[in-house]
Formats: C-alpha cells, sequence, structure tokens
C-alpha cells in the first residue's frame, strides 16, 4: 500500500478497482469471442456465398477469434496476479 492509497478492510482500492475493471473488460472481450466464433461456425451471411469468400470468412474470424482469446487469457492472468497480490 502506498501512502497515498485509500485502504478499506486491508483491500488497496485502487487495486481493487482495477480488478473489477479488468474482469468488466474481460467479459466484454468474452462476449465479442462468443459472437465472433458463433459468425466463423455459421459462416458468411451472403445468400450465396462462393468458396473463396468463405474461404476469406474463416481466415478472417479464425484470426479474430485467436487474437481475442489470447486478449482474454492476458486479462485473466492479470486479474489473477492481482487478486493473489491481494492476498499476501
Amino acid at each position: 500500500c502506498g501512502a497515498n492509497a485509500i485502504s478499506l478492510d486491508g483491500i488497496d482500492m485502487p487495486r481493487k478497482i482495477t480488478t473489477v475493471l479488468l474482469a468488466l473488460l474481460a467479459l466484454a472481450v468474452g462476449l465479442l469471442l462468443l459472437l465472433d466464433l458463433a459468425y466463423l461456425f455459421h459462416g458468411s451471411l451472403e445468400m450465396f456465398p462462393g468458396s473463396e469468400q468463405e474461404d476469406k470468412v474463416t481466415l478472417v474470424t479464425a484470426v479474430v477469434a485467436l487474437s481475442l482469446g489470447l486478449v482474454e487469457a492476458i486479462l485473466f492472468f492479470l486479474i489473477w496476479r492481482l487478486r493473489r497480490t491481494n492476498r499476501s
């Protein structure tokens, strides 16, 4: 705890606020990931997409899904790390 940190029941409030904000961000990224995966499995919304269009959609949504998954993993690691340091 720094000299200017507000403490409530032994919890550093800026760290607690950061943890809550990271959890909300993780929720938002998780929702985007679910929407992207739904789009990946559903495919293009065109009436009669060509095979080239389907390949493009699959590639782009797979890259976005991997990127969002990586961001989600980083956010969960940061949340875990902040909660772990709060206990010690």
